[in-house]
């Protein structure tokens, strides 16, 4: 196909050049036949007033023997004006023979004029005034057959000039109408021509496109040859290629697709412009789940929506901070479609696609966390309480040993009354049931390692409801 348009081309050109180049030789050709008769012409002219100036002189000449005789002043200047015309005509281009014919009637005009200089300013006898104006008007007949003679000869070939150029305008005339009409006439056949091999190859092409776009990537071009061929096997490996590329992607989008929606975290992505900034655009199952809504009701949303109202008041900072490019991770607190607030750990950070950005936040109900961290809490605490329970029962329980046995000491004394010894065994009784207790938040800041028994269940209720009776005020309300 390139050879066959090479070939066209050249075709085309050549007719063009060809038909140029006869074009630029046949109007240089007329042009310099027109400055040929436009010459003529120019010296038609100046023999023609070359004519009028001698006839004018001639006048003057018979005018001396009438009653109306020109001035001598008016007689020289009309001579000058003849004398200028012929010296103008060598200003010409003229061939010898017309030169020396020239300088022929310019010898003669110079006779003329001393001759009629001469009729003129003559005065005295008749005979010599008659002869002198004889002679000139001699060489004035002589002037005027010349000049009507060149006349003559100049109009003849004008003529002879003028219709072999008329004619030679007439053949350009039709051989440019010719070529006017044969070009275009030429150029549509060799452009329906390259136009038969071009439009097929191409239709199959752009109907082998055509499918490509609707989604057929089974479809491969066949039977075309030339440059034509070789682009039709880079389309059927472009066709191939692309149909491994999307399978690529759609493996790719099935594997992200997964992630998205089986991800234990709730994952938005946000629009981030304009004045919908915080409009959801997408959501995983875990976002719904967490949320209570269903996916459509989601995407009616704003991400405000789902925020506490604190919460949802710093929307715009962290919107700022994002498009700062700062990744963004925040505690905030999120309410269910049931009212419910819980707490949420956000992270959030810009997303862009194509020509627009968008938020990706991701999500982590922190619930259980918090519960966590509020058990280790108060277990930090009671541990605190143990370790204080400890240290207090040991400062206490020595001293408390030595009052016990200084009072037991002070009880077995003979000289004390019955009634004293009975005060002194009950504080004995109080100061053990100190101990019991001492050693029983000893046991409960440090217990030991459990061991079985039997035990009667009967006795430790009974131990709970004295207990109970006993502090009303620490039981919890039902």
């Amino acid at each position: 196909m390139k050879k066959k348009i090479i070939l066209i081309l050249g075709a085309v050109t050549l007719f063009f050049f060809l038909g140029g180049a006869y074009l630029i030789r046949a109007i240089n050709t007329t042009t310099s036949r027109f400055d040929e008769i436009i010459m003529f012409h120019r010296v038609e002219i100046l023999r023609e007033n070359l004519l009028l100036h001698i006839r004018r002189v001639e006048a003057d000449l018979y005018s001396q023997s009438t009653r109306h005789a020109e001035s001598t002043g008016a007689v020289e200047n009309h001579v000058s004006e003849m004398r200028m015309t012929i010296n103008s005509c060598f200003e010409c281009h003229h061939s010898a023979d017309v030169l020396e014919r020239l300088r022929d009637l310019h010898h003669q005009i110079d006779q003329y004029s001393q001759s009629l200089s001469r009729a003129i300013n003559l005065k005295g006898s008749a005979g010599p005034l008659r002869a002198e104006q004889e002679r000139a008007h001699i060489i004035s007949d002589s002037l005027i057959s010349k000049v009507n003679t060149m006349i003559v000869m100049t109009n003849k070939r004008l003529t002879e000039r003028t219709e072999e150029t008329l004619r030679e305008v007439s053949r350009t005339r039709i051989v440019l109408i010719m070529l006017v009409a044969a070009g275009p006439l030429l150029i549509a056949v060799l452009l329906f021509t390259a136009m038969r091999g071009i439009t097929g190859p191409i239709q199959v092409l752009l109907g082998a496109t055509r499918k490509l776009k609707a989604g057929n990537l089974e479809h491969r071009i066949e039977g075309l040859r030339d440059e034509f061929g070789e682009l039709a096997v880079g389309f059927n490996a472009m066709a191939g290629s692309l149909k491994e590329q999307v399978k690529k992607i759609e493996e790719s989008e099935k594997r992200y697709r997964l992630l998205f929606e089986s991800a234990g975290d709730a994952i938005f992505i946000l629009d981030a412009e304009g004045e919908q900034a915080g409009r959801i655009v997408a959501a995983n199952q875990a976002a719904i789940a967490m949320h209570g809504y269903s996916l459509d009701e989601l995407l009616t949303m704003s991400i405000r929506d789902l925020d506490a109202p604190e919460d949802a008041a710093k929307v715009p900072d962290r919107i700022q901070a994002i498009f700062r490019g700062e990744w963004v991770k925040r505690e905030v607190h999120h309410v269910k479609k049931d009212g419910t607030v819980f707490p949420l750990e956000i992270s959030a950070g810009l997303l862009e696609f194509g020509n627009h950005r968008y938020i990706l936040a991701i999500d982590r109900d922190i619930t259980e966390r918090k519960r966590a961290e509020e058990t280790q809490q108060r277990t930090e605490q009671l541990k605190c309480a143990g370790e204080l329970a400890t240290g207090l029962a040991h400062e206490i329980k020595n001293p408390l040993a030595g009052i016990k046995a200084s009072i037991e000491v002070f009880s077995g004394e003979p000289y004390l009354p019955e009634e004293d010894k009975g005060i002194l065994v009950q504080v004995i009784g109080e100061i053990r049931r100190i101990e019991l207790l001492i050693q029983g938040l000893l046991n409960f800041a440090r217990p030991s390692r459990p061991q079985f028994d039997e035990i009667n269940m009967n006795t430790v209720l009974d131990s709970v409801a004295n207990l109970v009776l006993q502090n009303p005020s620490r039981v919890p309300a039902a």
